[in-house]
């Protein structure tokens, strides 16, 4: 006597292909097409290659400080501070991501003024630009920002640069960055020098998730097809 061995079957409900065809174009969907943002300030907007006179704000509102590094420089004519913060949850953020915000102090013993600073990687994100002064700091004249996107000057003209022994203003950067990690900025007069800085980085694991949305998709079809 023989028998025969029957693999056992799932039940799939009718439609039920469809359905989760149908849910895996939708993650897709989502992916690609991101969540819709507030309107941005187009009176502090700096897009790539913009070159705009610099305006003031009292930004950031609100948030939770998220990171901070301190570095103490010497160019041979400079020295002093650079800080740079990351904030969270920034109330006036006009796309609801993360706000950087960069401060230069000059040390008294500086033989030189600074003509402007330089903070990088902001290439592919959104920024809206301006300066805190909340007392007797020095306020740029203008904000500068490469063809490519990546690098933002803050500038003070000849006449009004930043002397010996004074602090800047603070620049504040509002993104639509959600993370963030260490870059590379400058401190310029005559010479200039790098610094460490805390500035965006792209979103991690978005073609990740674009891959499994299609790999779904091709696995519910060719179930279907069968």
């Amino acid at each position: 006597m023989s028998f025969t061995t029957r693999q056992p079957e799932v039940a799939v409900f009718p439609g039920t292909q469809k359905h989760i065809g149908f849910l895996a174009g939708c993650l897709i969907l989502l992916i690609c097409c991101p969540a819709p943002r507030a309107a941005a300030t187009t009176i502090y907007t700096l897009a790539p290659g913009a070159n705009v006179t610099a305006l003031s704000s009292s930004y950031p509102i609100g948030g939770l400080m998220v990171g901070s590094e301190s570095t103490n420089f010497s160019t041979g004519t400079l020295n002093g501070t650079f800080t740079s913060t990351v904030y969270s949850g920034d109330m006036s953020n006009p796309y609801g991501g993360l706000t950087f915000t960069y401060l230069l102090e000059l040390n008294g013993s500086s033989s030189d003024a600074s003509s402007e600073f330089s903070v990088g990687g902001y290439a592919g994100f959104l920024t809206d630009v301006s300066y805190n002064q909340t007392g007797g700091e020095v306020a740029p004249s203008n904000f500068l920002r490469s063809g490519n996107g990546n690098v933002i000057h803050s500038q003070w003209f000849t006449s009004v640069e930043l002397p010996s022994g004074d602090t800047g203003a603070l620049l504040v950067i509002q993104t639509d960055a959600h993370n963030f990690g260490n870059n590379s900025g400058s401190v310029i007069d005559s010479t200039s020098q790098i610094l460490p800085i805390l500035a965006p980085v792209p979103e991690p694991g978005a073609l990740s998730l674009l891959a499994i949305g299609f790999g779904a998709l091709f696995i519910f079809r060719r179930r279907s097809s069968n």
